[in-house]
């Protein structure tokens, strides 16, 4: 085998193995407020409004791309890997949407729909699986992890 053909061998078995990994929410750093472009979220707790957070995985794949992170079809805001986001949103149903901002960043938008209530927190993430899967954004059971 010529080192040419060893090398693209090495690599591909490489980013086999590149998933990202969840992280607990409370190390997950937070998104500067300048990544935060949504007008109608808060990011700052009200009565009439409930929680969302969401976490980026950590790990080398998709590290190159930015998440956007949309509410009702909006740009609310942009995640980097190992970062969080808190939205508060008015209380009712919701579309949440997360999307690679790069098109080296195989994956298309992946939307879930949600009820906020006043005082609740839902929490989700967003990472990569095997390279061959697309990238996935999922409730998480438990808001503190």
């Amino acid at each position: 085998m010529t080192p040419l053909k060893v090398l693209a061998l090495a690599t591909s078995l490489g980013l086999c193995a590149c998933a990202t990994s969840r992280i607990p929410i409370d190390q997950a750093a937070s998104t500067p407020a300048a990544r935060v472009h949504l007008a109608q979220v808060s990011l700052e707790a009200a009565p009439d409004r409930g929680q969302i957070v969401i976490t980026r995985d950590a790990g080398f794949r998709g590290a190159a791309c930015t998440t956007h992170i949309l509410v009702d079809g909006i740009l609310a805001a942009e995640l980097r890997p190992a970062e969080k986001v808190s939205l508060y949103l008015a209380a009712g149903t919701h579309v949440v949407g997360a999307e690679p901002d790069l098109w080296l960043c195989r994956g298309s938008l992946k939307e879930l729909t949600v009820a906020v209530r006043p005082g609740e927190q839902l929490a989700f993430r967003y990472g990569y699986g095997p390279i061959f899967r697309g990238p996935l954004f999922e409730a998480v059971a438990d808001a503190r992890n």
